[in-house]
């Protein structure tokens, strides 16, 4: 940058979304009945689609990408919170997925339960011994499919190692759906008006507009000849602007670079964005 280059006028990047003991209450709800509602549809996806391992993984990918839709529109951000809701989501899907099932279960086999007591009270002479045992609790009918096994193509799983098959979905749900979260809970936020960061403005910059950019003072790589740009603000535009820049150089190199601008520093910018070619 030569000596006649201004000096681009930055600030500093947003803090963090602070913490809010209400807004960490009010989750909890929340997370639970997401978590009871995607267990329900885990459940019911199942019947039709449910590859080994990739199945867990890609309902981890959907919760955690529901979970942060709903972060959005209530404009819920801090890293605790999200955290928070997310773990508990994770488990509600894991865990409600199989209490789903037992309570299925459990209602058939109390129907045909049922249907048998009233055959044989009509023909106790043709129907002897016991109608099926339902099972007392959710645990015991755990215990009762892990003895059963479960198939993993041409292996069944028994007792411990259902148990473990079980564990590793969970695992794999919830190492998905939190990877989802940590990534949103990076974004920035602003406390001021307690908004989400959103892209205002994005497109390609050719050589001269990047030329414009390197003269009010943003770094431009040597060899830059095309570029994205992304513009993200606050709601309430009370916030400093990120301007975001991604491209590749002539020798292949790739280069990320966020900067934080200040109301002087954004009007260069747009300025040297709106300038006529």
């Amino acid at each position: 940058m030569s000596a006649s280059t201004p000096t681009l006028l930055s600030a500093p990047p947003p803090a963090p979304a602070a913490f809010r003991l209400w807004r960490f209450l009010a989750a909890a709800p929340v997370c639970l009945a997401h978590g009871g509602l995607l267990a329900w549809a885990a459940v019911w996806a199942q019947r039709y689609w449910a590859p080994l391992l990739v199945f867990p993984l890609v309902a981890g990918l959907i919760a955690g990408a529901t979970l942060v839709s709903l972060a959005r529109l209530t404009q819920t951000a801090n890293r605790t919170t999200l955290l928070a809701g997310a773990a508990l989501s994770m488990l509600t899907v894991t865990v409600g997925q199989h209490y789903l099932c037992y309570r299925a279960y459990r209602a058939d086999l109390q129907e045909q339960a049922l249907t048998f007591l009233i055959a044989q009270q009509r023909s106790p002479d043709l129907l002897r011994g016991e109608g099926p045992m339902v099972p007392e609790s959710f645990l015991q009918y755990l215990q009762w499919q892990a003895a059963c096994g479960r198939n993993i193509g041409p292996y069944l799983a028994r007792g411990p190692m259902a148990w473990a098959t079980w564990a590793l979905d969970g695992v794999l749900l919830a190492a998905a759906g939190v990877a989802v979260v940590l990534h949103a809970s990076r974004q920035p936020f602003c406390n001021r008006c307690a908004s989400w960061y959103r892209t205002t403005r994005s497109g390609m910059l050719g050589v001269e507009a990047l030329e414009r950019l390197a003269a009010v003072g943003v770094a431009i790589p040597p060899g830059a000849a095309r570029a994205r740009f992304c513009l993200r603000t606050c709601r309430g535009g009370c916030g400093p602007t990120c301007l975001e820049l991604s491209a590749r150089t002539a020798g292949r190199a790739g280069f990320t670079a966020r900067i934080w601008l200040d109301t002087a520093g954004r009007n260069r910018v747009l300025e040297a964005l709106d300038a006529p070619t």
